[in-house]
């Protein structure tokens, strides 16, 4: 596969269509014209966390010419009984109301409030939004 490979420049639908295939185990001769599907192991490893690591400077970029944010966060329990907490930010951008996730993430400390309160600080922290919570 090209390293100079960008994600965004793939049409999703025929992603979609690929990993379809794959995950059905289809053994049909579908083959989509001029294209080779990456392997789970580079979209996993390679492919995602380069569209995330894209996405998340935009959105810092986008948060840096914001003065003040509002948090939203919320823990829930798997059936596995994993603890998961998700943190949400709101902010008003060229007069528009704009909410985005921040983090999904699995919590393996204690879920008392100090504990939920590190694991949010340190979100902010990664999205430069810390100074922008009164």
């Amino acid at each position: 596969m090209n390293s100079n490979f960008s994600f965004l420049e793939v049409d999703l639908d025929l992603y979609i269509t690929c990993y379809y295939l794959i995950f059905q185990g289809d053994d049909n001769d579908f083959k989509p014209p001029a294209y080779e599907c990456p392997s789970r192991s580079t979209l996993a490893n390679q492919l995602i966390p380069a569209l995330y690591e894209q996405v998340k400077t935009q959105l810092v970029s986008e948060l840096a010419g914001v003065r003040y944010v509002a948090l939203t966060s919320d823990g829930w329990t798997s059936r596995v009984l994993e603890y998961y907490l998700t943190t949400t930010v709101s902010y008003i951008h060229a007069w528009e109301l704009k909410t985005r996730v921040l983090s999904t993430k699995a919590v393996y400390t204690s879920q008392t409030g100090e504990a939920v309160s590190i694991e949010i600080d340190d979100v902010l922290i990664d999205f430069c939004v810390r100074d922008k919570v009164k």
